[in-house]
C-alpha cells in the first residue's frame, strides 16, 4: 500500500448559468418596473395636462362666434344718395368672404402650403408631429407640424410665443375648433383672418391689394403666391421682396403638384408666369374715394351726433371699428358739374389772380347736393363751406336791407340816399372819419337800383338808421348765423367772416318766401347689426323773416340777378336771384344766389404760399363769384 496519497487539485466551482439567468432578470423587472412606474407617472400627468388643456380650451371655444362676427364686420362706409362708396375705413384693410365665394382654386393653394392632410385629421396631424420628433432627434432642419387649426388656434387665442406649453394648448384649441367648427368654416376663418402684408388682412383684400382682381380672376401662380404669403407677409410678399415671393410660389406650385392638384403642364405654365402687380395699389387703402371734403363735413357731423348720443347715455358712433354704413345726400352726378366748375372758374380766371375757389349747393329742404372746397384736396383739406369763414363782402347786404325792410325803414320801391361823401359813425370822438366809397354819382336811388348796383354808401345809410344791433339780432335769429357777427356799421359791407354754409341758409330764407332751412348732410345711419341709429331730418323754421318781407327782398334779388352785379351768373341758369360780393382788399369774391330748386353759393380767391405759410392776397378788381 503507497504511502500517503497526493491530494487532487480542483478548480473554484462558478455559478451556476440559472444563477446568472435569475439576477438579470430580477434587474431587468427592477428597470422594467421603474420604466413602467416612470411612463404611468408621464402617462397619468401628461393625461392630466391634456384634460386640463382640453377643458380649458373647450371654456374658449363659445368665444369663436363673437370672434368670427367680428371678423366678417364690412369696413364703416359713407355713402352718395345712389349708394356709391365716397368713404371707407376700419381699423385694419379687410374685405370678408364668405366660404361659399372661396374658389376652390383659393383653398387647393392654401391647403398645399400649409397642411396638405386637412381634411384627413382632427386638428392635429400626427404624422407631421411625428415627423418633427424625428427631426429633433437626428438633428434635421425644423419643418413644422401646425396645422391650418393650429395656426388658427395661435392667432386667434394664444400668444406667439415659442414654448412646448403654448404647443401643447395649441393642439388642445386645435382639436377642440375641429369639434366645433367644420372644416369649412376654419378654412372661411383662417382666409379671412390671416394678414397677407401690405394692411391687407384676408384673401380678399391680398387679392385686392396686389392684384386690383376679385378671387374669381386671380391665376393658378397669383393664389400659389398669395398662400405663402402669410408665413412673412411683412417681409416677403411680392411688393416688399419680390424675388422671395415668386421662391415661395414656386414651392407651393411644387406642393401642388405632388399631391395631384395640378399637373405638369400646369406647374411649368405656371411656375414662368410674369408678376404683374396693380400699379395704383395706393388707392386700395385709401379712405377717401370721392367728394373729400363733403366727407370731411360728415365726419364732422358724427361727432356733433355723437356728442349728443353721449349726452343721451347712448355708445357714440365708432366708424373705425367697422361695420357702420352712412347715407348722405350728395348726389354724384351734381358734385361732378360742381367740381367741374369750381375749376373752370379758377382757370378763367387765373390772369386776374385767382387761385381757389369753392362751391356749395342746397335744396329746398336743406339737402347739401355738392360741396367743393377748394381745387385740390391734396394741396389743402381746409374747407371754407364749413371749416371757417371769410368776409361775404356785399352778398352781405340783402341781410341789412332785409331788417330795414322788415322795420319799416325802407320800402321796396322807396328811395335812398346815395349822396358823397359819406363817412361811417365814430365810435368815439377820436376815432378817424372813414369814408365809405362806391355807389354811382347819383345822389337819390331806389332801394332795387341801390342792391343791384351794389351802391356801398346807400347800404350804409340804410345801415346806420337800421342800428347795427338790430341787423345782428335779426341776422342771429331769422336767418340764422352763428358766427360772431361784429355789430359795426361796416358789417353791411361784410367785415365779419361767416361760413358758406351760413350763407346759403340765410339766402334760404328769400327762396323760401320767410322760412329758413337748415343744411345737412346725413340722411341715415345704420350700426353694424344693420338696424338704424340715426335718421336725418328736414329742419324748417317756419315764419323765421315775414312773407311780405321775404317775398319784397326775393324781387330786388331777382333784379340784381338779371340786371345788376349777379347777371353773368343770371345767364347759367332759370329764374336766378342773387347777389355779388367782394371784400374792400378784393381779396374774396362771392356769389350767393338761388332758383326755385337750390341755393348755390360761391367764392373765389388768390390763395398763395409762401414760406410755409398760407395767405389770402389781392386780386384783381375784376374778380368776382359770379362768373
Amino acid at each position: 500500500m503507497a504511502k500517503g496519497r497526493a491530494k487532487s487539485k480542483t478548480k473554484p466551482k462558478s455559478k451556476p448559468k440559472s444563477l446568472k439567468r435569475a439576477k438579470f432578470w430580477r434587474a431587468f423587472k427592477v428597470t422594467l418596473w421603474v420604466f413602467v412606474i416612470l411612463g404611468s407617472i408621464l402617462f397619468v400627468t401628461a393625461s392630466v395636462l391634456a384634460y386640463q388643456y382640453l377643458e380649458e380650451a373647450k371654456k374658449r371655444i363659445p368665444e369663436l362666434p363673437t370672434i368670427m362676427e367680428d371678423l366678417l364686420k364690412t369696413p364703416s362706409t359713407i355713402l352718395s344718395d345712389d349708394g356709391e362708396i365716397l368713404y371707407s375705413v376700419s381699423a385694419e384693410y379687410r374685405q370678408p368672404v364668405p366660404y361659399e365665394d372661396i374658389p376652390n382654386l383659393i383653398i387647393n393653394t392654401t391647403i398645399a402650403a400649409e397642411d396638405e392632410r386637412y381634411l384627413d385629421h382632427n386638428g392635429v396631424d400626427w404624422w407631421a408631429v411625428g415627423r418633427v420628433v424625428k427631426e429633433m432627434i437626428t438633428g434635421a432642419e425644423q419643418t413644422g407640424g401646425s396645422t391650418i387649426t393650429m395656426q388658427m388656434a395661435k392667432q386667434v387665442y394664444n400668444s406667439p410665443e415659442q414654448t412646448l406649453e403654448r404647443k401643447f394648448r395649441d393642439m388642445a384649441l386645435a382639436i377642440q375648433m375641429e369639434r366645433f367648427l367644420t372644416k369649412e368654416q376654419i378654412l372661411e376663418l383662417y382666409l379671412n383672418y390671416n394678414f397677407y402684408g401690405q394692411r391687407a388682412y384676408g384673401i380678399k383684400a391680398a387679392s385686392d391689394v396686389y392684384f386690383g382682381k376679385e378671387l374669381s380672376e386671380l391665376t393658378l401662380a397669383e393664389a400659389a403666391l398669395l398662400a405663402r404669403c402669410v408665413r412673412r407677409p411683412s417681409k416677403e410678399n411680392p411688393i416688399t421682396d419680390p424675388d422671395e415671393a415668386i421662391f415661395n410660389r414656386n414651392v407651393v406650385l411644387g406642393l401642388m403638384k405632388n399631391i395631384a392638384f395640378i399637373n405638369e403642364e400646369e406647374y411649368q405654365q405656371a411656375k414662368t408666369e410674369p408678376l404683374k402687380l396693380r400699379e395704383d395699389r395706393n388707392e386700395t387703402v385709401s379712405g377717401y374715394k370721392d367728394a373729400p371734403y363733403f366727407v370731411d363735413y360728415v365726419l364732422q357731423e358724427i361727432k356733433s351726433i355723437n356728442e349728443t348720443r353721449v349726452k343721451s347715455g347712448l355708445d357714440p358712433i365708432e366708424l373705425s371699428s367697422g361695420g357702420y354704413k352712412v347715407e348722405t345726400t350728395i348726389n354724384r352726378e351734381y358734385q361732378a358739374i360742381a367740381e367741374e366748375e369750381v375749376n373752370l372758374a379758377i382757370d378763367e380766371n387765373r390772369s386776374k389772380r385767382v387761385s381757389t375757389g369753392a362751391f356749395v349747393l342746397m335744396d329746398t329742404d336743406g339737402r347739401i347736393r355738392a360741396l367743393v372746397g377748394g381745387r385740390d384736396y391734396n394741396e389743402d383739406q381746409y374747407s371754407l363751406t364749413w371749416q371757417g369763414g371769410r368776409q361775404p363782402g356785399s352778398s352781405f347786404k340783402p341781410i341789412v336791407y332785409a331788417t330795414a325792410l322788415d322795420r319799416g325803414i325802407v320800402s321796396p320801391h322807396g328811395l335812398v340816399d346815395n349822396t358823397k361823401p359819406y363817412y361811417y359813425p365814430r365810435l368815439t370822438e377820436r376815432e378817424p372819419l372813414k369814408e365809405v366809397r362806391g355807389g354811382g354819382d347819383d345822389d337819390l336811388v331806389t332801394v332795387s337800383q341801390a342792391i343791384a348796383g351794389s351802391y356801398n354808401r346807400a347800404a350804409a345809410r340804410v345801415m346806420e338808421e337800421t342800428g347795427p344791433n338790430n341787423v345782428t339780432n335779426t341776422a342771429r335769429i331769422a336767418f340764422g348765423f352763428t358766427s360772431r357777427l361784429g355789430a359795426y356799421h361796416s358789417l353791411v359791407l361784410g367785415s365779419s367772416d361767416v361760413t358758406m354754409l351760413e350763407m346759403a341758409q340765410a339766402y334760404s330764407v328769400f327762396q323760401l318766401h320767410g322760412s329758413r332751412v337748415e343744411p345737412y348732410g346725413i340722411t341715415k345711419i345704420y350700426g353694424p347689426n344693420g338696424q338704424p341709429i340715426y335718421t336725418g331730418s328736414v329742419k324748417i323754421r317756419r315764419g323765421a323773416l315775414s312773407t311780405k318781407t321775404a317775398k319784397n327782398m326775393d324781387l330786388l334779388l331777382r333784379n340784381a340777378a338779371q340786371y345788376g352785379t349777379g347777371h353773368r351768373a343770371a345767364r347759367q341758369a332759370h329764374n336766378v336771384r342773387g347777389k355779388t360780393g367782394t371784400t374792400n382788399e378784393n381779396k374774396d369774391a362771392w356769389f350767393c344766389g338761388y332758383t326755385d330748386q337750390f341755393v348755390g353759393i360761391m367764392w373765389l380767391s388768390n390763395l398763395v404760399k409762401e414760406n410755409g405759410k398760407t395767405t389770402h392776397q389781392r386780386m384783381n378788381n375784376s374778380a368776382e363769384g359770379g362768373k
